[in-house]
């Protein structure tokens, strides 16, 4: 229960239509363990990986101007393109909820 959790996605003509998680328990109780949160910029889109489960993923630059297509979403050990809309992609931050322990 701690450590288990739920993936869902729902596709339609190869495009992702909703996708998420769900905890059996709060997450102050759940036995996250270190993503390892890893992101890369290609052209206009940022690419964020994890090799564990990351819940709250939040993607954040310096000046704190930055606008995503998606900028709070849950990876599960794999990759997620976010497409930049506005900002630069300058010193940029990764964060989950792993990080707020």
């Amino acid at each position: 229960m701690y450590s288990e959790y739920v993936s869902y996605r729902y596709e339609e003509d190869g495009s992702i239509i909703s996708q998420g998680t769900v905890l059996f328990c709060p997450p102050k109780h759940f036995r996250f363990e270190d993503p390892g949160l890893q992101l890369r910029v290609e052209g206009d889109e940022i690419v964020v990986s994890s090799t564990a489960y990351a819940k709250g993923v939040r993607i954040e630059n310096g000046s704190d101007d930055l606008v995503l297509s998606d900028n709070f979403f849950d990876l599960n050990a794999e990759e997620k393109r976010v497409r930049i809309l506005e900002g630069e992609p300058s010193d940029l931050k990764v964060r989950s909820i792993y990080s707020i322990k």
